[in-house]
């Protein structure tokens, strides 16, 4: 409402075969005001028409406060029914004894890759702390105590810490003719699991680095 511009965003399917998201970008469309979206009216955009069926609580009180609109404007609708949801559904119950299963399996990069060619925008996840640390870097310096096994000794390492997505890379501290391969990372920046049994779990954040801080990396 604040400087008239249209974003819409497809709710995603679970196993869909499509490319989802966002399906309109942020920005004006001509002859699109606040005024054009009431519950149960149809709006054409970019020769799309769009049904409006419902909205939320703080959008139903802007509505009815600011825009004057009646109540029959106001009532949500029942909302369509999904036969694909549906009928998958039934079809993991079958399988699995359970409903749709969430798996949350990393996309592969190739994958990801092709769906931003057919027109599906990047991830946005991480946009607001992006914007809000940028560049912003925490650096440690670090010991790898590795003396317990045979020839083994302590190294020196440094750790940098990414604000903006809390990532992290550690990098060695090489010294002169300390007879070592002069590799220049031994962490590329990533997100780091606390426990490497579960990958897909808890991450580390700048809240888990202090000075005294022994961290389990892989």
């Amino acid at each position: 409402t604040e400087d008239g511009s249209v974003e819409i965003i497809e709710q995603k399917t679970e196993n869909s075969g499509m490319p989802q998201g966002s399906i309109l970008r942020r920005g004006k469309v001509n002859g699109i005001t606040a005024g054009k979206f009431r519950v149960g009216e149809n709006v054409e955009i970019y020769a799309r028409s769009y049904s409006i069926i419902s909205c939320n609580e703080s959008t139903r009180e802007y509505c009815r406060n600011v825009l004057n609109f009646p109540e029959s404007a106001l009532r949500s609708l029942p909302w369509p029914e999904d036969t694909f949801i549906k009928k998958n559904t039934e079809k993991m119950m079958r399988e699995t004894g359970f409903g749709n299963v969430n798996r949350n399996r990393k996309m592969h990069p190739q994958k990801e890759y092709m769906e931003a060619l057919l027109g599906k925008p990047s991830s946005m996840t991480d946009l607001g702390s992006f914007l809000t640390n940028g560049q912003k870097c925490l650096c440690f310096d670090m010991i790898w105590d590795d003396t317990q096994k045979l020839y083994g000794d302590v190294r020196l390492y440094k750790m940098n810490f990414y604000l903006s997505d809390d990532t992290m890379e550690i990098l060695p501290v090489h010294s002169k003719n300390d007879g070592r391969d002069q590799f220049p990372k031994l962490l590329k920046r990533s997100k780091v699991p606390k426990d490497i049994h579960r990958p897909e779990g808890a991450k580390y954040t700048w809240q888990d680095l202090n000075i005294g801080k022994v961290l389990n990396i892989y």
